[in-house]
């Protein structure tokens, strides 16, 4: 307890010294007034414990007080004008949207014609560069690259209801350039060791990307690799409202479960003499911290799970957490930025509850299913293994709920259950992430196979946070809390701790501590088989009752301003046309529309090179077998469409240039005609482009569907005047409901049931247009309107007599 109370006077100290910033002169009168203090107390033969707080609290004051803002010394060149800096990327650069964001330690700035050299850190975000799509394959901008920037360099914007220069500032970032001119100097100018851990992450993310549709793949990523910028906006929202989001963010709770993983399989395979079952759960521990990027937040998880384990292996487990706030200490010391840093408090804060809560949680529960100490039957060992992952959830939910009210100003009311009812099979979902990835680099099919099992975990916890998400009390804002209210939480759970040494000092490896009161379900490997088999079972039979239904399926996915469409036929051949506007746009329409198994396309149409139509099916190329390309080449420069001429040029695919009355044949009578453009168009301007889209149509029986890609008049009246049939059951209304298509003989002439627009909310081309509804009003009275910013993804069915929809809204 006396290492506690000194950790706990230095962190004081630290946050004393931050918000009094009390001169150094004050703090050393200080120090010397407790040193005399404390010599006088221990020659009168008392305890000299209070003045040794006193200067661990002056200590923390000195280290936060002598720190330097690494931020200064760029700041000085902040500038609204262009301003040319060179320097090292840092990491991979991560999507931001359209756009890519990376930060750039700069070494060099020019000033006043000269090159000055400088040292800071620098977040940039930029668009994509021609060069460094012609380069290699994404992540274009990579760690180790050295860059020259041209653009303004500016202090980070304020923004509403957020600090954002004091969340940059606490990794070390002072300064942000917005979209400037990019060049590569130097690539592989990074540490070696680093370089080949990002090249090892980007592998595992390309093998995760392969073996598992979406979302669940995006979901593997995270809780593998740490990375979390390509998981949908929709899933993020749910794990938001339920409270459930730290289940995605690698923290304490997972290097918890980690070793309460690993602790017993070790303890079984080696046993507990001389503590050498501690070195699998420490190796275990610190591979997944590579793994996820060895980022700060990850490192400082890791530690605190070291010095778990180094508590269990000096024989001291009660000395676990006055350890943990030895190394919570020894990081401020390093780093005092690191105190205000959320991660860091709720890893902290998550290992302390896993430490002093979890066991006595876990043993309450065991009494209520009547498990007795004494037991060691294997039939016990099931409910044990649930009371065991119940505890640490439960442990680590208790100790930060109120750091979440308190940052994010949100309590979710399902949270703890949804993550009860979803924690036991979220390291099942690792575990098979992990091999799905790993196996998948050397032997793709058999990682294909695991991807499967991640696949059937991994549904299970995103469509269990979906349903929690949906009650109507799933959450309720509590405004901002007094920090008063939060120091206080932690003080009764202090007051608690040290009133009951005894159950806190229970933790989630204490069955493994002593053979006595060693009983855990991995003491019986087959029962942890139960799962796997399970998981197994269920996807046999999902794949088994996922028969065809011998109607042709067209779904027009809801991808804002874009467009994607899906053609799956009675036969089961399945083609996809445009990719919509952003990378994930079509990988979570095939995770949705397709089988978990299928990773294949028979054919992919681009009807032309703009991004809102290309950039989704950069991603499907790398992650799906492709039988053929279907496109039309353009005369056309931007990173886009270069990008998308590179990753065409790396498949293996059979590509085809769409000529009219070409026919692709999607068997049992479902066809595809090319209706245009009827010869090669010029395409230098943006409107020659759009002209130049393929229009297909799609029939199956009496029923057909027209897709128009973005033509304007022009082309709609050059396949008039060449009597192309256009009548069509469903027409895809040309440019997203621009004015500059749907001519009244056009939609007459069409003469659609159903009208769907590919349009996004609140746009700022303010699609669609009121001319194009209008023509549609007058000029097709019976077709129904309707747009996936209202109706979301829509959904076609026929058997070619009658035609049903669905609509996501």
């Amino acid at each position: 307890m006396i290492l506690l109370a000194v950790a706990s006077a230095f962190l004081l100290g630290v946050y004393l010294g931050d918000r009094l910033a009390p001169p150094v002169s004050a703090l050393l009168l200080l120090t010397s007034g407790s040193l005399l203090v404390g010599l006088l107390l221990k020659r009168i033969g008392r305890s000299a414990y209070p003045a040794i707080l006193v200067l661990c609290v002056v200590a923390g004051c000195l280290r936060s007080t002598v720190m330097t803002d690494p931020t200064a010394e760029l700041a000085r060149y902040h500038t609204q004008s262009p301003i040319q800096v060179e320097g090292l990327v840092l990491e991979d650069a991560g999507p931001s949207g359209a756009a890519v964001r990376f930060p750039v330690r700069i070494e060099r700035v020019q000033a006043e014609g000269e090159w000055v050299e400088v040292d800071g850190v620098a977040l940039v975000t930029a668009g994509r560069s021609v060069e460094a799509l012609e380069l290699r394959d994404p992540p274009h901008i990579r760690y180790g690259d050295r860059l020259r920037l041209e653009g303004p360099l500016t202090a980070p914007p304020k923004l509403d209801g957020f600090d954002y220069p004091a969340y940059l500032a606490r990794q070390g970032i002072g300064s942000v350039m917005s979209f400037p001119g990019v060049t590569i100097v130097e690539d592989g100018q990074g540490v070696w060791t680093r370089s080949a851990l990002f090249r090892v992450r980007r592998s595992l993310h390309a093998a995760l990307s392969r073996s598992t549709p979406e979302p669940e793949a995006s979901i593997g990523q995270a809780l593998l690799l740490g990375m979390r910028d390509t998981i949908p906006d929709a899933v993020l929202d749910d794990f938001r409202a339920t409270g459930t989001s730290h289940l995605l963010a690698i923290s304490g709770l997972h290097v918890g479960i980690l070793m309460a993983l690993v602790l017993p399989v070790s303890a079984r395979a080696f046993g507990r003499r001389r503590s050498l079952y501690l070195i699998v759960p420490l190796l275990a521990v610190w591979l997944y911290a590579i793994l996820a990027g060895l980022s700060p937040s990850v490192v400082r998880a890791s530690i605190m799970g070291t010095v778990f384990l180094a508590a269990l292996a000096l024989g001291r487990p009660k000395s676990i957490l006055p350890a943990l706030g030895l190394a919570a200490a020894v990081m401020v010391a390093v780093s005092p930025n690191i105190l205000w840093s959320v991660s860091f408090q709720l890893s902290f804060a998550a290992m302390a509850g896993i430490a002093t809560l979890s066991g006595p949680i876990s043993r309450r529960l065991e009494g209520l299913f009547g498990v007795s100490d004494a037991e060691d039957t294997a039939s016990r060992l099931p409910i044990r293994a649930v009371t065991g992952a119940v505890g640490v959830s439960a442990a680590a939910i208790l100790a930060t709920m109120p750091l979440t009210a308190f940052y994010f100003q949100q309590v979710s009311v399902v949270g703890l259950p949804t993550t009860l009812v979803t924690l036991p099979i979220l390291p099942f979902a690792l575990v098979f992430h992990a091999l799905a990835g790993v196996v998948g680099l050397v032997v793709q099919p058999l990682g294909a196979a695991f991807g499967w099992l991640a696949w059937g975990a991994t549904t299970y916890i995103v469509q269990v946070v979906h349903l929690a998400a949906k009650l109507p009390i799933a959450s309720f804002e509590t405004g901002r809390i007094a920090p008063m209210l939060v120091l206080g939480y932690f003080g009764v759970g202090a007051a608690w701790f040290i009133a009951d040494r005894s159950g806190a000092l229970a933790n989630v490896t204490s069955r493994v501590r002593s053979k006595e009161s060693s009983r855990h379900v991995l003491s019986a490997p087959a029962k942890w088989l139960a799962v796997p088999m399970a998981l197994a079972a269920a996807l046999i039979w999902t794949a088994a009752l996922t028969e065809r239904d011998g109607r042709l399926h067209v779904v027009f996915a809801d991808v804002g301003n874009g467009d994607s469409t899906l053609i799956i036929s009675p036969s089961g051949r399945q083609v996809l046309v445009d990719g919509g506007p952003d990378a994930r746009d079509a990988t979570r329409l095939l995770g949705s529309a397709l089988p978990f198994w299928d990773r294949s396309l028979d054919v992919v149409v681009l009807t032309h090179g703009h991004a809102d139509h290309i950039t989704g099916l950069l991603d499907v190329l790398r992650r799906y077998d492709v039988g053929h390309i279907v496109e039309r080449n353009a005369e056309y420069t931007t990173p886009d469409y270069q990008s998308w001429r590179h990753a065409v040029g790396d498949e293996d695919s059979v590509a085809t240039q769409a000529r009219t009355n070409q026919l692709i044949d999607l068997g049992d009578g479902a066809t595809i005609e090319v209706l245009h453009p009827s010869e090669t168009l010029m395409t230098g301007t943006d409107s020659d482009l759009n002209n130049a889209s393929i229009v297909l149509r799609v029939v199956y029986g009496d029923v057909s569907f027209l897709l128009t890609g973005d033509i304007f008049v022009e082309a709609e009246r050059e396949m008039l005047s060449r009597g192309v049939d256009v009548r069509s059951t469903v027409l895809k209304v040309p440019h997203h409901g621009s004015r500059t298509s749907s001519s009244p003989e056009f939609v007459e002439q069409v003469a659609p049931s159903v009208a769907v627009i590919s349009v996004g909310a609140d746009n700022r081309f303010g699609h669609p247009h009121a001319e194009p509804l209008e023509v549609l009003r007058r000029h097709a009275p019976a077709a129904r309107v309707m747009t996936t910013r209202d109706h979301g993804t829509i959904r076609f069915a026929t058997d070619g007599t009658t035609l049903s929809v669905e609509t996501e809204r």
